[in-house]
């Protein structure tokens, strides 16, 4: 079993961008899991993990599994018209 770093959300693969944003299904967020931690919710669209810019949500996996588990990551987000910022503490997934 492998562990790899984990954000906490169930990413909307439809969602055309830019931006990935948090589907709005049953379980989009990981109860007391990093996300629900720093106060993300179904529905805001990430539009920046560790102040690299995401377009996709192809692109916010790939940045989240460049990261390690344990590390603090700012994520600048989008909920209706508003931009909110949070740190994200990543923890471990397994597969």
């Amino acid at each position: 079993i492998s562990s790899y770093p984990i954000m906490g959300v169930s990413i909307d693969m439809n969602f055309a961008g830019p931006g990935a944003k948090v589907t709005t299904a049953d379980g989009a967020i990981l109860p007391g899991g990093p996300a629900q931690k720093a106060g993300i919710k179904p529905g805001d669209v990430i539009i920046e993990f560790a102040g690299k810019s995401i377009n996709t949500a192809d692109e916010l996996i790939v940045a989240i599994r460049a990261k390690n588990i344990g590390d603090r990551v700012e994520v600048k987000f989008k909920r209706g018209s508003s931009t909110r910022t949070a740190t994200v503490t990543l923890s471990a997934g397994k597969n």
